[in-house]
């Protein structure tokens, strides 16, 4: 069975993040037409949990397994904005389209491919359906290795630059100020199934600064990402549980810290899935 493809997986794609959604890219099996995110808040009163609906999200998929519909609602159901996507032939996004509430544009991406199919170029208007980014791809073989982002009037804004080791798995990504100076890096390892095992994250000055674990089960499921500080001490922890279809149920964070002479571990926050198939 097919389980969720977490976005943090997906970090040498290259694609711009517009979502309303922070993560957002998520590919749940084949069968779900739809799913709603809740996001809780938690505080702590008196030894006890509570938790608070803070945000919520809904994802919407065609007969494809392909989403045409995120958007981001109230605690009551109503939609607040909301993104819609279009394919091609090939299963390749071609556009995606933000609204407001009230059905307005408020911006429109539109995606380039070549003749095998890989992105080139996106494109970002305004409401007024003025260019307002441009970001163009570069690649080695069928590997992304220069993502730039250039402003409305053609000036560069930043620059990703990603280097790959000899199986073709991203090593390196960097990402540069439009003056060409370091903003941040990050560097990936992986374990026999080529799944990813660890990201390192350094400031602009190249000084190491968390890093994050990725665990897995029998079956090849991540269950968990544990976060260590640059003084390689545990700090957060997030686990995710799946349903019996293979996708995510329930993703839950949790903060490490030292009080009262021990190590404590507090439930940070919280996420809920519901599907529909």
């Amino acid at each position: 069975m097919k389980k969720f493809l977490v976005a943090a997986l997906s970090f040498c794609f290259g694609l711009t993040a517009f979502a309303f959604e922070p993560g957002a890219m998520i590919t749940p099996t084949n069968d779900v037409k739809s799913y709603i995110k809740t996001d809780y808040t938690v505080a702590s009163k008196f030894g006890e949990y509570f938790r608070t609906p803070s945000a919520k999200f809904q994802h919407v998929f065609n007969t494809y397994g392909q989403e045409i519909e995120n958007s981001s609602l109230t605690l009551d159901g109503k939609i607040i904005d909301k993104i819609t996507f279009e394919y091609d032939s090939k299963g390749n996004i071609t556009s995606q389209t933000g609204y407001d509430d009230s059905e307005n544009v408020l911006w429109k991406i539109i995606n380039t491919y070549d003749k095998s199919g890989v992105k080139t170029e996106e494109a970002e208007y305004d409401s007024k359906d003025n260019l307002s980014s441009k970001s163009l791809y570069k690649y080695t073989g069928k590997n992304l290795t220069e993502e730039t982002l250039y402003n409305g009037l053609g000036k560069i804004m930043w620059k990703n630059i990603y280097t790959y080791d000899e199986s073709n798995l991203c090593k390196d990504s960097c990402s540069y100020y439009a003056s060409g100076e370091l903003e941040s890096k990050k560097s990936y390892k992986y374990n026999d199934n080529n799944d990813i095992l660890e990201i390192s994250y350094y400031d602009d000055c190249g000084v190491f600064t968390k890093k994050e674990l990725y665990r897995y089960d029998t079956n090849k499921v991540l269950t968990e990402i544990a976060t260590y500080n640059s003084s390689n001490v545990l700090y957060l922890r997030k686990f995710f549980k799946y349903d019996p279809k293979g996708n995510i149920l329930k993703i839950t964070t949790y903060s490490i810290a030292k009080k009262f002479g021990s190590t404590v571990n507090e439930l940070a926050g919280m996420s809920d899935f519901t599907y529909q198939y």
